[in-house]
């Protein structure tokens, strides 16, 4: 379909899995991709290792998870509810590193975008978060599950 109707310049496709990406690739090389949870691990340790520099990387977006107390929340009950102490160790690293990354990835997003990588957080849905991001970060896009009701805080932010 993306071929059919020309729609290129507007989809990106990928999967969690590598396997999947390599996969969607194989039917059609010509459609743009996402970051998979390796490649998303390896840019943030890449990062915190100051190697960032020296890794290659074949996607075109690399789409990070934002910690917006929605998904704190729900972070934190998974962890409440997970059945195993790695399971809970894992969850406690995960939320808190992903916060360290939020405030601290500036410099990668740049980097990025030297490289011809778009970056987005996903998901804002609130205002507060929304304008905290638009005016802190780097981040060329966001991912909302509510576009219409975030454009107005996008046009407040932009007459300020």
């Amino acid at each position: 379909m993306i071929n059919k109707y020309n729609r290129y310049s507007t989809t990106i496709v990928g999967g969690e899995s590598t396997k999947i990406t390599n996969y969607l690739l194989k039917l059609d090389q010509n459609v743009a991709t996402f970051f998979g949870m390796k490649d998303t691990i390896v840019l943030i340790l890449g990062y915190f290792t100051f190697l960032l520099p020296y890794l290659h990387f074949e996607r075109e977006l690399a789409a990070l998870p934002y910690m917006t107390r929605d998904f704190i929340k729900m972070k934190y009950e998974e962890r409440k509810s997970a059945k195993t102490f790695g399971k809970r160790v894992f969850l406690t690293v995960y939320i808190y590193l992903i916060q360290v990354v939020n405030i601290t990835f500036n410099p990668a997003l740049l980097h990025l975008e030297k490289r011809g990588i778009f970056t987005a957080y996903w998901v804002l849905n609130q205002e507060g978060e929304v304008m905290h991001l638009a005016r802190t970060s780097k981040v060329m896009g966001i991912m909302t599950d509510r576009p219409a009701g975030i454009k107005p805080y996008l046009t407040k932010l932009k007459q300020q």
